[in-house]
């Protein structure tokens, strides 16, 4: 079976300032705390997260305990949270 690719995108609460942008850079990410899943949890994911801790240390990575569900997702609403995902997630609080 072949495996399907999707891009990683940043999931912007509605609540969190940063919603109104229409597109993000990495200094935007300054100072904001992103979930992601925990490493080994995703190859792709893991590989960006060790990416942002080596050359953005400005951007506040932190794990999740398991693998996203919709608790995950209501918790980044809640408080605001960025989340590193895939973009298949895109409109997941519509």
């Amino acid at each position: 079976m072949k495996q399907r690719k999707s891009r990683l995108c940043i999931s912007v609460p509605k609540t969190n300032p940063l919603v109104s942008k229409k597109s993000l850079e990495l200094r935007d990410l300054y100072g904001e705390h992103i979930i992601t899943v925990k490493t080994g949890g995703s190859p792709m994911l893991d590989d960006m997260r060790n990416l942002l801790k080596m050359t953005h240390p400005q951007i506040i990575m932190e794990d999740s305990d398991y693998l996203y569900d919709m608790d995950t997702f209501n918790y980044c609403e809640e408080r605001g949270v960025l989340l590193l995902t895939q973009e298949r997630w895109h409109n997941i609080h519509r």
